[in-house]
């Protein structure tokens, strides 16, 4: 999409063609749609994964709780859980982050805050994915 500078508006039926990102002239530039086969993978519909409770109401459900906790932090563990979810995917996204490296200092503060979520979840989701889900919130 782009935005018409004169108005401010959304135009969401531009291409993306000259650009550089896909194309640049007079070939083909449209992404085939979900509904046409493009994508084949069971339990996907037009708006996305949700035959399965775990693509979409309860990572809803998880994100309200880890969007509580930033709240009541003051925001303050959003950078806090970004360098988290950063320091957890060097050597694989694993939810181990070796707390005797001095470049992990810090990290026992979000690592403790999000605890309390992490065992709820714990019959549903890995450390590593809650982990990963606070960096997105």
């Amino acid at each position: 999409s782009s935005t018409d500078s004169s108005s401010g508006s959304v135009d969401n039926n531009q291409d993306w063609a000259g650009d550089g990102w896909i194309g640049g002239g007079d070939e083909d530039t449209t992404v085939p749609s979900h509904d046409d086969g493009w994508n084949s993978s069971p339990g996907w519909n037009s708006d996305g994964w949700d035959n399965d409770g775990h693509y979409k109401a309860d990572i809803d459900y998880v994100r309200s709780h880890v969007t509580q906790l930033i709240n009541d932090s003051d925001r303050k563990l959003i950078p806090k859980f970004l360098r988290l979810g950063f320091h957890d995917c060097i050597g694989g996204c694993d939810g181990c982050v070796d707390m005797d490296n001095p470049d992990n200092k810090g990290l026992a503060e979000p690592i403790e805050a999000i605890y309390p979520i992490v065992r709820k979840f714990e019959e549903s989701y890995s450390r590593a994915d809650i982990w990963a889900l606070a960096t997105l919130v």
